[in-house]
């Protein structure tokens, strides 16, 4: 099905380059010395117009990864809203206490398993992703025998860890951690869920403390032909300029 599904896109990412060598053609036969120019602003818009539309459909991306909008509150209020974003449980807060960056305010703290937050994507089967985020424990709440847990799962049933953020000051405390992973979906997939939550990292019985959540992305890897396509693209300019300065 993966190959299939390549195979469809480099033909139609061929048949657009045959479209683009049509327009060079056109092009050439213009007179003036703006000409050239022209060629090579039109070649280069259509290559990257053709990179673009050949990635958006796997790209994945989420709905305020940077958890900036919505209305704060505990998880336990009906007036919580987290935008994009869906929560279980009543052991989390949405709030302004900490945050990752200065040019934002907000962030998601859980501090028990019963409860978390999540967020569901579209995804191409077969197509890598990077998934990324930020997480923390301040020191007033330090998580004790708690690990923050970022893990996907994919709609055909399988599911993926994506990180941890260690507690009992493995990770330190008051320091926020980048977890990042390079996942490929399922080739009957269709759908991915980014889930946030604390675990018990069985180290004994979890007593206390929190980890809260910034700044999430999820998003489509280039893929090696579609990088290739281009960079013979511009290669072809080069090629062109030179040929013209002869």
């Amino acid at each position: 099905m993966f190959i299939e599904k390549l195979n469809l896109k480099i033909k139609i990412i061929y048949r657009k380059e045959v479209k683009i060598l049509k327009n060079i053609n056109l092009l050439k036969k213009e007179k003036g010395g703006g000409s050239m120019k022209k060629v090579t602003l039109v070649v280069f818009c259509l290559l990257l117009a053709g990179l673009l539309s050949f990635s958006t459909a796997a790209q994945a991306g989420l709905v305020n990864g940077d958890l900036e909008s919505g209305n704060m509150g505990p998880f336990t209020s009906v007036d919580t809203v987290i935008d994009g974003w869906s929560t279980w449980g009543g052991s989390g807060a949405y709030h302004d206490d900490y945050n990752h960056t200065s040019v934002g305010s907000r962030a998601v703290t859980t501090w028990h398993d019963d409860s978390g937050v999540y967020q569901d994507f579209t995804v191409t089967g077969g197509t890598k992703y990077t998934v990324s985020g930020w997480a923390y424990s301040p020191s007033t709440s330090a998580a004790v025998n708690w690990n923050g847990l970022m893990k996907v799962e994919w709609d055909e049933g399988t599911m993926e860890d994506v990180g941890y953020f260690y507690g009992d000051g493995v990770d330190a405390n008051d320091a926020w951690k980048f977890i990042s992973k390079d996942l490929t979906a399922p080739t009957s997939a269709n759908v991915g869920r980014l889930v946030l939550y604390v675990t018990n990292n069985y180290g004994g019985n979890p007593t206390a403390g929190s980890i809260g959540w910034d700044d999430m992305s999820v998003e489509a890897v280039p893929e090696p032909a579609s990088l290739i396509l281009l960079g013979s693209g511009l290669l072809g300019l080069f090629g062109i300029g030179r040929r013209k300065q002869a």
